[in-house]
């Protein structure tokens, strides 16, 4: 049973959204309604909203009293970050062009990380050859099998009409 670790919740969708990852790699899951307030307080262009979801997350987060530090780390930096959001919105200094991701920025690989032809043609090479021992590994297994088989009829005709 997965828990939501803001308020404490038990969460009903398969697959739940994850606030943060600990350092072994374990989840820490958080409802549809506390994303959707993480939502609007990090995305949101009405400062009394974003306002309103801070205030929401911060109660639902003394409710459950939850006394995971990682979780309360993470909620902190990102109440923190959507209040500093806010106020830069009332005052008018925030730039709004820096919400829309570039969609270039979002399709550019570094070009170490790229795979290359030589690669893509390597993985091919791979690929082929494991195919071609799975088969003979296959024939060699039906081989062993019928002989084995074949073996037992003729120890059970040895044995019996002999």
């Amino acid at each position: 049973m997965k828990l939501c670790s803001v308020c404490g919740r038990k969460i009903e969708s398969e697959e739940p959204a994850i606030l943060v990852m600990t350092a072994l790699a374990h989840p820490k899951y958080i409802c549809e309604e506390c994303e959707s307030l993480f939502d609007t307080a990090t995305m949101s262009h009405d400062p009394d909203k974003i306002a309103e979801s801070i205030e929401m997350i911060g109660k639902r987060l003394v409710n459950a009293n939850s006394d995971d530090k990682l979780t309360l780390d993470t909620v902190t930096e990102i109440i923190t970050e959507a209040s500093e959001r806010c106020n830069l919105i009332k005052s008018g200094e925030y730039d709004f062009s820096n919400d829309e991701p570039d969609e270039n920025e979002i399709d550019d690989v570094p070009e170490e990380l790229r795979e290359s032809e030589e690669d893509k043609a390597l993985d091919e090479a791979d690929e082929i050859s494991r195919k071609k021992v799975d088969k003979i590994f296959n024939w060699i297994c039906g081989i062993l099998i019928a002989a084995a088989v074949g073996f037992v009829i003729y120890r059970v005709i040895d044995t019996f009409f002999l």
